[in-house]
């Protein structure tokens, strides 16, 4: 098969979709999660591991695993939320905010906060 061909029926996996530009997806059930900064900073964890996911719109999504808390920011993160509510995520893209884009209903992270989590912050009884 030539790559001509391959170019128009297979996407690349680290492609995000034009109208979601933070958000890489996944086909079916993924295992790992990964958030990559724009510095190039980037973490994996396990979808397992996993223990919940508040979507707040004025907000943002955060996702709390055992040993950390991730907090990202940004706008019309509902798709995104939705995803990661299916494991269909592969990756997020942090997005700095100087880009956004023009269209006004892209899915876009502009702000990651990872913190550690530690007993009695409130997300204890989320085990």
């Amino acid at each position: 098969m030539s790559d001509d061909l391959l170019r128009k029926y297979v996407k690349p996996v680290d492609e995000p979709e034009p109208h979601e530009p933070s958000l890489v997806r996944g086909d079916g059930h993924l295992l790992r999660l990964e958030v990559r900064e724009a510095s190039g900073d980037s973490r994996s964890l396990p979808y397992s591991s996993l223990q919940y996911i508040n979507f707040n719109p004025s907000v943002g999504v955060t996702l709390v695993f055992p040993d950390c808390v991730i907090e990202l920011a940004g706008v019309n993160l509902f798709r995104l939320y939705d995803a990661l509510n299916d494991h269909a995520v592969k990756t997020v893209l942090v997005i700095p905010d100087a880009f956004r884009l023009e269209t006004p209903d892209a899915t876009l992270v502009d702000a990651c906060t990872v913190r550690t989590r530690k007993q009695g912050d409130g997300l204890d009884g989320l085990a």
